[in-house]
């Protein structure tokens, strides 16, 4: 039963199935990769020759579509990276917008723990909150019209909060029934002004969903595919690395998925979750990533710095 579940999954990846719910099942490969090498091993200890083999095959196969994911032989060597006084923190974080804590994100926030915070699902109270609180010079909300409902008192946003000044700041929405994205350029220094894009789709959660978080994305590709100069996209992707609308949308925007760090969502089920909150990058070098503990939602913050992809002079 578990090869023939392993063999299905690994079915759906090979032809790059997008039909839902069949979308779905390409999000899990870590742990299929894990439940292979478990099958493998049982079948080992019970002198399954067969099952074994086919066990091995699972595993290689698995692994190639994690080591193809991430370009870990592209990654520039921390020891290798020239000093520069020019760098960029950024951290995205999907806030929940029921969070329990907002006491504590408030303090945390009020910390500047990177140069730039992107938050999805911001409630407009918390966002005047945090521009009264002016722990970031500059902030960009940008409200999304398709999250009202009768159920939350609130509108909710996407917002900025950047220690460097914004040139820029675009609202961006596909098609009117569509999530928005915020587009911002940061005058960060001469010669180095990148593109911040923050994302939050829908949950693929039926056929209509996933359709429309795809069309979201590939839409927002197509606005910043000719934007030149350094690009970092970030937010709630609602999709792992290894589905063929992740594929396309990098290959879209020519970004690139940063190194393999662990989970995001949801924050119970711990190294069992997935990765669906990303930092990606254009013209950019990652310097570091790191995912931290998350402050009252069920999603876990992404923190990444960044350099010119060339030294600044």
């Amino acid at each position: 039963m578990c090869t023939t579940g392993l063999t299905f999954a690994a079915f759906v990846q090979l032809f790059s199935l997008t039909y839902w719910p069949l979308e779905l099942f390409s999000h899990f490969v870590p742990q299929y990769l894990v439940a292979s090498v478990v099958v493998g091993c049982a079948a080992l200890a019970l002198r399954l020759p067969r099952t074994t083999a086919f066990a091995v095959v699972l595993v290689l196969f698995y692994a190639f579509l994690i080591w193809d994911a991430f370009p870990t032989h592209e990654e520039t060597n921390a020891d290798s990276i020239r000093d520069t006084d020019v760098s960029l923190s950024v951290i995205t974080f999907n806030m929940f917008d029921g969070n329990p804590r907002t006491d504590a994100l408030v303090d945390w926030i009020a910390t500047r723990p990177a140069d730039v915070v992107l938050l999805q699902e911001t409630p407009a109270p918390f966002a005047a909150r945090l521009r009264e609180g002016a722990w970031y010079p500059f902030q960009l909300d940008v409200f999304d019209s398709t999250l009202d409902s009768d159920s939350f008192p609130f509108a909710r946003a996407i917002t900025v909060l950047s220690r460097y000044p914004i040139m820029d700041g675009i609202k961006l929405q596909p098609s009117p029934r569509l999530r928005v994205a915020a587009l911002a350029r940061l005058d960060i220094a001469e010669g180095f002004e990148p593109w911040i894009v923050a994302i939050d789709c829908v949950e693929p959660m039926s056929p209509a969903m996933l359709d429309d978080r795809n069309r979201y994305l590939l839409g927002i590709a197509d606005h910043i595919a000719g934007r030149a100069g350094p690009l970092v996209l970030a937010g709630d992707f609602n999709t792992s690395p290894y589905s063929p609308v992740f594929r396309e949308f990098l290959s879209a925007t020519n970004a690139r998925a940063t190194a393999l760090f662990p989970v995001t969502w949801p924050t119970w089920l711990g190294p069992l979750g997935l990765r669906i909150d990303h930092i990606l990058v254009r013209d950019l070098t990652v310097k570091n990533i790191e995912v931290l503990d998350s402050v009252g939602s069920d999603h876990r913050p992404v923190r990444a710095v960044l350099l010119p992809a060339q030294p600044h002079s």
